[in-house]
């Protein structure tokens, strides 16, 4: 984001505190340091290239340090099909960057909808990325998935998800289905998780190690790439 983008962000950022007096500045200028003013029940965009990237709604909102906004109960939209809400966070103008963190609660639209609990999450607009990091905890249905990251990529343009990945110790349970293995990425449009870096893959009495193992959340079908399988004993 250059320095234009950074002022024009700013400028309409500002433009929501109109009714407040302190905030009395005009379009490109840098508001001054101090006072440090306060706002609540405010809604705020950051662009970028002329479209809104990320919109924040926030309970209360600090403007400190220039271009770094303090956000109090963030609830943020990134794209138009993530949503997620967290205790507090800040926004970094001028690097087209969120970070909130405490109980970040989170929802991605799917046929079935995907719920998401981390300690952090942060944004990157520029890159079009979004990351949980910390404890993270992820449902889908019957499916659930525990890791120490999730990113997730959107399309700036359309503003859909283009991949989501996990990584981490990742081990994903479903019914009596139990993967494990060091990334997970989903096909969304297929429905399916590929499991990377030494996956392994138990159902009942059957086991499969290889280099790539993918099946279907909806319990279909599973394949393996460079696979070793074990019927019954030890796992």
């Amino acid at each position: 984001m250059g320095g234009k983008d950074v002022t024009r962000a700013l400028a309409l950022v500002l433009a929501v505190f109109a009714l407040w007096p302190a905030f009395a500045v005009s379009a490109g200028e840098a508001p001054s340091a101090e006072p440090r003013s306060r706002a609540t029940d405010v809604t705020v965009e950051l662009w970028l290239d002329g479209v809104p990237a990320i919109r924040v709604d926030a309970a209360a909102l600090d403007q400190a340090e220039g271009q770094r906004l303090e956000l109090r109960h963030p609830r943020i939209a990134v794209g138009d099909e993530l949503r997620l809400a967290a205790t507090d966070g800040v926004a970094q103008l001028e690097g087209g960057a969120i970070e909130v963190h405490g109980d970040v609660d989170a929802t991605l639209d799917a046929v079935e909808q995907v719920e998401i609990r981390a300690d952090r999450f942060s944004v990157d607009v520029r890159a079009g990325t979004g990351v949980f990091d910390g404890s993270v905890e992820v449902t889908q249905g019957t499916l659930a998935l525990m890791c120490e990251h999730l990113e997730v990529a959107y399309d700036r343009e359309t503003d859909e998800i283009r991949s989501v990945t996990a990584s981490g110790g990742v081990e994903i349970r479903q019914g009596e289905r139990l993967g494990r293995g060091e990334e997970a990425v989903f096909d969304r449009a297929a429905g399916a998780v590929e499991l990377r870096g030494s996956p392994y893959l138990e159902e009942g009495k059957v086991r499969l190690r290889g280099q790539v193992i993918r099946f279907r959340v909806d319990g279909g079908e599973i394949s393996c790439t460079g696979c070793r399988a074990v019927f019954g004993g030890p796992p």
